[in-house]
């Protein structure tokens, strides 16, 4: 699923950055607690009437709609979509520039997953007059959903590309202190570093 896949490329971010601040000697900063929801998402599809209420009060009324068209046609996909609104509405605090426009285009393209959804569900019960015109609405639709993932795809590309550029750059950084960061660690095992210090502090009170 997408959502997987968006998972996916988070880790990889997340794990090459840490790698790139492990070898720089930073710390990386404490990613925040990710929010908590009551939801068992294991039997998420048997959800009570008033769990289900709670999400959608957080939607427009063109998402309920739609949603309502795939629930009389697909309850399990119906669902599944409600579970994954949930992810698209969090209000995320002091959220960057860059992180909101990708926070947009990921609900943007949540909405048009859905959007089409509702059509391909409308289309099975339409007749052959409005089959047609569905038929052309889904095609627009699929056509503009493709070019936002697209676009994600690019954005995913160009930021492992800098991530693999600061990797290598550290990686040739530590190649070039071989000596500095062997005789660090060496210190640090055999518990040197801590005499010297003392020692230079005692040389500095002199």
């Amino acid at each position: 699923m997408n959502t997987s896949k968006n998972i996916l490329f988070a880790i990889i971010i997340l794990f090459l950055s840490q790698i790139v601040n492990a070898q720089d000697g930073t710390v990386a900063p404490e990613s925040p607690e990710p929010p908590e929801f009551d939801f068992d998402f294991e039997f998420f599809h048997q959800m009570s009437k008033e769990d289900e209420e709670e999400l959608l009060k957080n939607l427009s009324s063109v998402l309920k709609e739609e949603l309502k068209v795939i629930k009389d046609f697909n309850k399990q996909k119906y669902f599944e979509l409600l579970r994954e609104s949930q992810f698209k509405n969090i209000k995320i605090p002091f959220i960057v520039k860059r992180d909101k426009l990708i926070h947009e285009r990921e609900k943007k393209i949540f909405e048009l997953e859905v959007k089409t959804e509702a059509l391909a569900a409308k289309y099975k019960a339409a007749n052959s007059d409005e089959k047609k015109r569905i038929k052309e609405d889904l095609r627009k639709d699929l056509s503009d959903l493709f070019e936002q993932k697209e676009e994600r795809r690019r954005e995913e590309v160009k930021q492992l590309e800098k991530e693999l550029k600061e990797l290598q750059q550290s990686l040739q950084g530590r190649q070039a202190n071989k000596q500095i960061i062997i005789e660090r660690r060496l210190q640090e095992l055999l518990d040197e570093e801590k005499y010297l210090v003392q020692e230079e502090e005692e040389e500095e009170s002199d």
